[in-house]
């Protein structure tokens, strides 16, 4: 970060880094192309979730994900690409994997401009109230894909579709329209991988779509040693028979080690250039530099640097006092520092803001801070920095965990504060209970009550006060039994 550098980490021990991996939402979405006669495009998505399963919500919190589209293999289902849908949703993107053109006689075209398609409709899904991606989206897109959805993506990365900023792809097949052809047409940045073993579409393929990538791009060549055309595709049957009959079946490579190498690469790539986290430019760059077992290439610009220094004074820590929790944190140097935004999380891995704190510090002093949360969780509480620049870019510090006494209910945040018509109240409980809330004026007076049915976990009921006039109030929580739960003002 080019802003605040909090005497936090290393260059690269990920202090901006990226919270604890999500859980995996898994849902089938059938899209329509209403410029192509209302084809249907049946398409399996995996998301960051909170719970793993089946058509489970998005993960909690705001945050939004990018998309990332991808292509299968000629012949090749979906379901053989799960280790990167699975992977890639874990680091917080919405992977889509359309069903299309899988027959004997694939259309090639259409299938670039499903990709294409798709990615624009997740895109707009984040502006649509019925979409389960309802305001959980950012308007940056990707395409890959193996083989012929390799291909592919370079149809769809070269027409032209702005919501498309990125395009990586594993043993790119050339298509009908040429693919090679499209790649003169890419202007994104992108990382092109393929296996020193492939037979099926031998490697010398994929470096002539990357050699016509043109120069002006951020473009990088991957050719793994011992990789097979099928390795990318958990060695589907259907492909590992057509790899048998050609000959070249044999690696002392498992696919797993396949899958190391990619995501080792790609993450970082695509957390760089889609959700623009400075650091993770240099995990790319220095991932790039070390990994082995690869022959590769790169002409990409020179990374912008992200500010960071090694550690000096490592501060930031919390505890509990006096039942609330206080953080402290200290910086050695603030460039073009705006604020830091205080986040706060029961899980470790969904966030939100709880305050916002202006810099103090300067371009040769650093700064220390103090910040409260007066509505800690029970057990477990996870904090993190937010540190923005004055041109809004930002990076996050470490994770650090609180604990506090457990207790059965527990009252977790009270918004607004100052309050204007409805306030909101978030409630912890150990196991489903009722509790009652009682707002009270400074004469003594109840003037708003409800009760809330809490479920294990976190909840909220939001209570009406549009009717009460300006002042100051009290609302007081009690359980079921009538045991004051706490007091606030």
């Amino acid at each position: 970060m080019k802003g605040v550098i909090l005497a936090l980490c290393a260059v690269l021990s990920v202090c901006a880094a990226i919270a604890q991996p999500y859980a995996v939402g898994r849902r089938t979405i059938t899209f329509t192309d209403e410029q192509r006669n209302n084809r249907s495009i049946s398409t399996e998505l995996y998301y960051p979730a909170s719970t793993n399963g089946n058509n489970v919500p998005v993960a909690g919190g705001t945050e939004k994900f990018p998309v990332v589209v991808f292509g299968h293999g000629f012949l090749i289902p979906t379901s053989a690409y799960t280790w990167l849908g699975d992977s890639l949703a874990r680091q917080g993107f919405i992977v889509a994997m359309p069903n299309t053109e899988g027959s004997f006689l694939p259309s090639h075209g259409n299938f670039g401009s499903d990709l294409s398609v798709v990615a624009t409709k997740l895109v707009l899904a984040d502006n649509d109230p019925a979409s389960p991606f309802y305001q959980r989206v950012m308007n940056k897109a990707a395409v890959g894909g193996h083989s012929m959805g390799g291909g592919a993506s370079f149809l769809a990365a070269g027409s032209g579709n702005t919501n498309i900023r990125a395009l990586f792809n594993f043993a790119a097949a050339e298509t009908n329209p040429s693919a090679t052809t499209a790649a003169l047409s890419v202007n994104m940045p992108s990382i092109i991988f393929s296996g020193s073993r492939d037979c099926i579409v031998p490697p010398a393929t994929q470096l002539s779509m990357y050699n016509n990538i043109p120069s002006s791009n951020c473009k990088v060549y991957i050719n793994i040693t011992d990789g097979l055309h099928c390795h990318f595709a958990n060695n589907n049957f259907t492909c590992a028979t057509g790899q048998a009959l050609t000959g070249c079946n044999s690696s002392p490579l498992s696919a797993p080690q396949i899958y190391a190498k990619t995501t080792s690469l790609l993450i970082p790539f695509l957390n760089y250039h889609l959700k623009e986290i400075c650091l993770q430019g240099e995990v790319f760059q220095l991932n790039y530099n070390t990994i082995t077992g690869v022959i590769k290439q790169i002409q990409c610009p020179p990374l912008p640097s992200c500010g960071v220094v090694p550690v000096r004074l490592l501060l930031f820590n919390g505890q509990y006092a006096g039942k609330k929790n206080v953080l402290n944190w200290k910086s050695a140097q603030e460039i073009n520092s705006l604020h830091f935004e205080l986040e706060k999380s029961n899980d470790g891995r969904n966030f939100v803001k709880i305050n916002t704190i202006a810099s103090e510090g300067s371009a040769t002093n650093g700064a220390s801070y103090t910040a409260t949360d007066e509505f800690p969780y029970a057990g477990s509480n996870f904090y993190r920095l937010k540190m923005v620049d004055t041109d809004y870019s930002y990076d996050y510090s470490e994770i650090i965990n609180v604990r506090t006494p457990l207790k059965d209910i527990a009252v977790t945040g009270i918004f607004p504060n100052p309050l204007k018509e409805v306030l909101r109240i978030e409630v912890q409980s150990a196991q489903p209970s009722m509790v009652r809330c009682e707002v009270w004026d400074v004469s003594g007076r109840m003037v708003q009550s409800g009760n809330i049915q809490t479920v294990s976990g976190i909840s909220t009921a939001t209570l009406s006060m549009a009717s009460n006039a300006s002042g100051v109030y009290w609302l007081k929580v009690f359980t079921a039994e009538g045991q004051r739960v706490g007091q606030y003002k």
